[in-house]
């Protein structure tokens, strides 16, 4: 690969690196807020809902969700897909452009997914009060995001299909 295109290639790479953070990032906030909020809550608590129902379908729902981004993820980098959405592209356009609308698209798509997850725990805590339940959902919220970060072979993957 050429020079010039691993630099356009790695400044791709820090734009997705930027989102990442971003995204992350608000799952400390997501904690931090629910801490402000939990004196408020307890007042508020719903007691009718079963709680225990509730948290086992948002977790199914969770771990559905969890393999569900990593197959769409895996389906939008994928060769016949890139190829597709590159015919789609005005020829006007280059190719690092092309790059950085693909990757940052789907890296968007699979973190908002991942947000989800930790939304989910952020509702319970909020019908219920417990805590052990947001942190659970943040923890596989914050496990999506670390699975599904930014990487470099991604990045030249899509280039190289590009190329062809």
């Amino acid at each position: 690969m050429r020079p010039d295109v691993q630099k356009a290639l790695k400044g791709v790479l820090r734009k997705a690196w930027f989102v990442w953070i971003v995204m992350f990032c608000s799952l400390p906030v997501a904690l931090i807020a629910c801490y402000a909020m939990a004196d408020d809550l307890k007042v508020f608590s719903v007691q009718d809902i079963p709680l225990s129902i509730s948290r086992n379908i948002l977790l199914v729902s969770a771990a559905i969700l969890f393999i569900v981004t990593g197959n769409i993820r895996r389906f939008q980098l994928h060769a016949k897909s890139i190829a597709q959405r590159a015919t789609r592209t005005p020829p006007t356009m280059n190719v690092h452009d092309q790059i950085i609308i693909k990757y940052l698209s789907v890296m968007i798509i699979s973190l908002a997914l991942s947000e989800v997850i930790g939304v989910f725990g952020v509702l319970l805590f909020i019908l219920s009060g417990d805590f052990q339940s947001l942190y659970l959902f943040i923890a596989i919220s914050a496990a999506a995001m670390l699975l599904y970060c930014p990487k470099w072979n991604e990045i030249q993957g899509i280039a190289i299909k590009m190329d062809k």
